[in-house]
């Protein structure tokens, strides 16, 4: 399962996924894991915004491990969180050359080709420069799931929203992508099961049920 590194592994991730199809699409283009508010618009290499602005429990898949603790309150199994994780992608980049424009067709075609993160991709992502060790320590992300990244349909208001809350900042053309699941397990260390103290085989033939006659409930000798 996953540390608390968990989060920043898949998000490295995605970087990762994005960089290099981005790169050849739209030449000097470069992905920034930073606040849209914060990226440099002196900057003359066109860049991407990838940008976690919040996180969920996932609803389809909180009540997996529950209970994690039996009546004396011992733990029986290490409990873990399931997550949702929301990405604002935006664009920065000469707008009379398209270049935000020319990113977002880029980026959204390389998330629909490769919708599904898997366990190897985040190993990779997280070995490759420039080199983390805390996230490194991440490369033995084995959750039982791989992570999946699709796009949200998103209305003009929930993007203004979105974006308000980056103070005085100019609005970017940017989208809104989805990664789940994203499993964190606690540091509790879990129970085992009881050890078998005997096993009981039975082996039975099978044979394909034959209707051999219908009565009335109520009397037998009532015609159906």
């Amino acid at each position: 399962m996953s540390t608390f590194r968990g989060v920043g592994a898949v998000t490295t991730a995605i970087k990762h996924v994005l960089e290099v199809p981005l790169g050849q699409d739209v030449g000097g283009a470069v992905v920034h894991l930073t606040r849209p508010d914060r990226v440099d618009k002196d900057l003359k290499a066109p860049t991407v915004s990838l940008y976690l602005y919040r996180a969920v429990p996932n609803g389809g898949r909180g009540n997996d491990e529950l209970p994690t603790r039996d009546g004396s309150g011992s733990v029986t199994a290490r409990p873990r969180i399931p997550l949702d994780l929301f990405y604002l992608i935006s664009f920065f980049g000469d707008d009379d050359a398209l270049q935000p424009q020319l990113m977002l067709g880029s980026v959204v075609r390389t998330l629909h080709a490769q919708p599904v993160i898997s366990r190897e991709r985040i190993r990779t992502a997280l070995t490759q420069p420039p080199f983390d060790a805390d996230l490194a320590a991440a490369a033995t992300y084995t959750d039982l799931e791989s992570v999946r990244v699709a796009p949200v349909v998103t209305s003009l208001e929930d993007l203004t929203k979105i974006w308000s809350v980056f103070f005085q900042n100019t609005f970017a053309l940017s989208v809104v992508y989805q990664a789940s699941v994203v499993f964190l397990e606690g540091t509790a260390p879990g129970g085992s099961g009881l050890p078998v103290q005997s096993r009981a085989i039975d082996v039975a033939v099978f044979h394909r049920p034959v209707v051999e006659r219908v009565v009335a409930a109520a009397n037998p000798a009532l015609p159906i």
